[in-house]
């Protein structure tokens, strides 16, 4: 393209062209012209800068996500980076932690793990430079969301009472554990059910088997954070004679 200057024009080669341009060019005296002169100009390369073209968006997961896969290269229809000289690039990537998900490189396939029961944001800076040095950089920041997990029973005890009598059991009868939430938090959850009934207690139930039942029991049991329940644990009772 050509731009008016003081007795001429500045002539603006494309952007990245390379190579030999002829302008055609006359003289007029306001009513005639010249005969017309290729007037040739020799564009010569230089190293153009590794560029970004399709940034990655930012990633935003909940907490205990699948792995999420980000390709250095793109596809063949959207690349991450392009070097229009059709120089090789070599990329770099880092984190600014690491506390929320680890990083793997494989080739030019990064995978982020999440780290169970962690939640936050870190920031991914990824850079491609050509074999000149030139480079660019892109951030990719990585948001994980907390999710309340539920509690988890992992063992009991079991019971054994006479015939008529009644059981009380609290939530410390159960081995549990609760990531998210603190004990006092947690409450445990029975339900009536065949060959027993319960009543609330302190921070428990009263299970009573009904009258001239001899018999093993087994009560589903939860523990619960007011949200979540864990798993069902069938609590053991012996009915003896």
């Amino acid at each position: 393209s050509i731009e008016p200057i003081t007795d001429g024009y500045a002539i603006i080669p494309d952007p990245d062209f390379s190579d030999t341009l002829f302008v055609p060019s006359t003289i007029s005296d306001g009513e005639t012209f010249s005969n017309v002169w290729d007037l040739m100009i020799i564009v010569e390369p230089v190293n153009d800068a590794t560029r970004i073209v399709n940034r990655i968006s930012d990633i935003n997961v909940e907490e205990d996500s699948e792995p999420v896969m980000i390709s250095l290269t793109g596809s063949e229809n959207a690349p991450y980076f392009i070097d229009v000289d059709g120089d090789s690039i070599e990329f770099e990537v880092q984190t600014s932690g690491q506390d929320v998900f680890q990083l793997t490189l494989d080739g030019y396939d990064v995978e982020l793990t999440f780290i169970e029961n962690r939640y936050g944001t870190d920031t991914i800076y990824v850079s491609g430079t050509d074999g000149y040095g030139e480079y660019a950089h892109d951030t990719i920041l990585v948001s994980v969301s907390s999710v309340n997990d539920a509690p988890i029973i992992s063992s009991a005890g079991y019971f054994v009472t006479d015939e008529e009598d009644s059981i009380h059991v609290r939530k410390n009868t159960f081995v549990f554990s609760d990531v998210d939430n603190d004990v006092s938090d947690l409450f445990l959850v029975m339900d009536n059910g065949d060959g027993y009934s319960i009543e609330p207690i302190t921070d428990g139930y009263a299970i009573i088997p009904d009258p001239d039942f001899l018999d093993t029991l087994y009560v589903p049991s939860t523990i619960s954070d007011g949200e979540t329940f864990s798993n069902v644990w069938d609590l053991m009772i012996i009915v003896e004679p």
